[in-house]
């Protein structure tokens, strides 16, 4: 069983890296004024980020758990709190510059700006979870 729990966990993460790639990409190519580009990156950045997200991280604490590890190893608590910033970006920048979008106005740079940052939050937690298990 954990090792179908490791297994789904890191192909989940994978997801979550393809996602905030995507959320990326969609950025760059102007979600910020088109409104159907913005309704794709809402939902990937809703169900294939967050809430994705959300799920590898309880499959990671199902991990822990069931491999024995420690909840007090560096790498672990590092990894949790990296998940601070992706849902403060989440809150505060991308979710209302997409409803701005949707609601036909414009989103400033903040869009692409929270994108960055989830990108490189959730790049940097896989590279260092890559390395503890």
């Amino acid at each position: 069983m954990d090792v179908g729990i490791q297994h789904m966990h890191r192909s989940l993460a994978y997801l979550v890296i393809l996602s905030a790639l995507i959320d990326m990409i969609l950025a760059v190519l102007g979600a910020n004024k088109k409104p159907s580009l913005a309704g794709i990156m809402s939902k990937t950045h809703k169900f294939g980020l967050m809430m994705t997200g959300r799920l590898v991280y309880l499959l990671g604490f199902a991990n822990v758990v069931l491999g024995g590890h420690s909840f007090t190893n560096h790498t672990i608590i590092a990894g949790i709190i990296l998940w601070i910033p992706m849902e403060v970006v989440a809150k505060r920048m991308v979710k209302p510059e997409l409803s701005d979008v949707l609601e036909g106005g414009r989103a400033g740079g903040r869009l692409m700006a929270g994108a960055a940052i989830q990108l490189l939050v959730i790049v940097a937690t896989f590279g260092l979870m890559d390395r503890t298990f």
